[in-house]
């Protein structure tokens, strides 16, 4: 296998794990929304279905409510740490590609 064939590959896992975490950046508002939105269908839920429902009772909805924004900063950091680490793997094939361009 030459060093251009494999440089070539590399390069594009590179662009698809850059790919990857833009995308997974993009999600984490709809996993912030999402998550928020699935506490508050268990707390209305248990107010339709409990007679008189007890604090107990609706923190369940209320805590997956309150967890949403970590949820979303984690996926959002996530993806980041994709995009950093795909960047920095960039510039690294770019020197390697012009090292191999000064020798040949």
């Amino acid at each position: 296998m030459r060093p251009e064939d494999t440089l070539a590959q590399m390069r594009r896992a590179q662009r698809r794990w850059m790919i990857t975490g833009v995308l997974v950046m993009a999600a984490a508002p709809l996993v912030w929304v999402g998550t928020a939105v699935l506490g508050m269908f268990a707390v209305h839920e248990t107010i339709a279905t409990t007679a008189n429902p007890t604090p107990d009772e609706l923190n369940v909805g209320f805590r997956m409510s309150l967890v949403a924004p970590v949820v979303g900063a984690a996926v959002a950091f996530a993806g980041l740490a994709l995009v950093v680490w795909s960047s920095r793997r960039k510039r690294w094939l770019d020197e390697v590609e012009r090292e191999l361009a000064s020798d040949a």
